[in-house]
């Protein structure tokens, strides 16, 4: 054989090799669900009826103190979540940014598609918004449900429950290695009756009880024992609104429970929200790609 084909074909061999050994998931990590609450702002986790985050908080490794991004709204912080960079990186600057107005920047759909081109891959979002922030070819099954739409059986539900029960199923007949779940009805509980007000967190504890349906299509999936559960914010509010820099904006609970997780463990360290898909591509073991400015969570392991 040509020694120069022999050499191509070791580094080839080699090459493969890293891969495969990168692409290892954390011990008993095989599957990641993450429910996105827009609008949630870190104090509402404390003051409403939210008994299924606090599980998870027991559970796993939980932070009252993480930071949006700037500016703290919708499509910039959405954004820097799926894409482990900051709007400086990305270019996605404000909810008007509309796609090709910068070049394609690689998500956590994108990476784990590559690296597992068969599994199932989802996004349901109740913002419609959400699904112009990734290319849908990198999931499976992406879907922005209405109540209206969706028959007889959810007649007078709201969007929120009919996106919810859209991922449930999912999760039960599926069983994706990624799904993102994104439920909106908090937000619009702030910019109609306020943030941080009785109404506005009677919205948080509905969100909550959409969650409890969610781990629960885990467990009938048969997935507990082997799912990662993410649950993170945009950004929070002040009044009936949000995009500034006060505290009440910028500060997001984020929390994660399942196998390789730390049990009841706050994180004590900074923790800006932009760390979500690092975190992921490090419980999946994944390389995160050169573009991503930000750093996976690690005091979140065990």
């Amino acid at each position: 054989m040509n020694r120069c084909l022999l050499v191509c074909l070791c580094v080839l061999v080699a090459a493969l090799a890293g891969a495969n050994a990168a692409a290892a998931p954390l011990p008993g990590v095989g599957h990641v669900v993450v429910v996105g609450i827009d609008g949630m702002t870190a104090s509402s986790v404390s003051r409403a009826s939210t008994p299924n985050m606090h599980d998870i908080m027991k559970r796993g490794a939980w932070t009252l103190h993480g930071r949006s991004v700037d500016p703290s709204v919708s499509s910039p912080n959405w954004a820097s979540m799926i894409m482990g960079a900051k709007p400086e990186s990305h270019g996605i600057t404000s909810n008007d940014w509309q796609p090709g107005e910068t070049p394609a920047f690689p998500t956590i759909f994108g990476l784990c598609r590559t690296a597992y081109p068969s599994a199932e891959i989802g996004a349901v979002y109740e913002w419609g918004g959400f699904g112009r922030l990734f290319r849908k070819m990198d999931t499976t099954f992406s879907a922005n449900p209405k109540a209206g739409l969706w028959g007889k059986y959810i007649r007078g539900k709201s969007n929120a429950f009919v996106t919810a029960r859209t991922a449930a199923e999912r999760i039960r007949d599926k069983k994706p290695r990624l799904i993102f779940v994104h439920l909106d009805l908090v937000d619009h509980a702030g910019h109609s009756e306020g943030y941080d007000t009785p109404d506005y967190d009677e919205a948080v504890g509905t969100a909550d009880t959409h969650l409890g349906e969610i781990m629960q299509a885990i467990r009938d999936a048969g997935m507990e024992d082997s799912t990662v559960l993410f649950v993170v914010s945009d950004h929070g509010g002040i009044g009936d609104g949000h995009g500034g820099k006060s505290k009440e904006e910028t500060t997001v609970p984020w929390m994660v429970a399942g196998p390789s997780i730390a049990q009841g463990r706050e994180i004590t360290e900074a923790l800006c929200s932009a760390q979500t898909a690092p975190t992921i591509a490090m419980l999946f073991g994944l390389t995160a790609p050169e573009r991503w400015t930000e750093k996976p969570v690690a005091q979140i392991l065990r």
